[in-house]
């Protein structure tokens, strides 16, 4: 979301809204259950049920590292639903 606040009363609004949008976000995660480092690309689909007003923001998908690349499992994908 952006905010262009025209005029200088316009700005506490637009700090109302800032603060409204920044509590009502939520973050997920997952791990697959088939995670392999194997340096390949992974497409992820985000679906939510009747809309109802949600608004996702998430990548597209995610390269995994490969065995070499990572001594720890990262978490490898995460979206951000409104």
């Amino acid at each position: 979301m952006r905010f262009f606040p025209y005029h200088v009363d316009d700005l506490d609004q637009s700090f109302q809204d800032i603060g409204d949008e920044l509590r009502n976000q939520y973050s997920i995660a997952y791990l697959p259950t088939n995670y392999v480092l194997d340096g390949r690309y992974h497409k992820i689909r985000i679906e939510v049920p009747e809309h109802k007003g949600y608004q996702v923001r998430a990548r597209r998908g995610y390269f995994r590292p490969r065995q070499h690349e990572c001594s720890t499992t990262a978490n490898p994908g995460a979206a951000e639903i409104k």
